[in-house]
């Protein structure tokens, strides 16, 4: 399986963890920081 943003392969022990996984530790990360919410009450 190809990571969505394919910085890397996607570890095996991440696919044991989690077997539906479409991103790599490091994207997965990286589309958190950058597509986050931003925390209840600061509007």
């Amino acid at each position: 399986m190809q990571p969505v943003y394919i910085r890397s392969p996607i570890g095996y022990a991440r696919l044991q963890a989690f077997p539906t996984a479409k991103r790599c530790i490091a994207c997965q990360e990286l589309r958190e920081k950058t597509r986050a919410s931003p925390p209840r009450g600061t509007r």
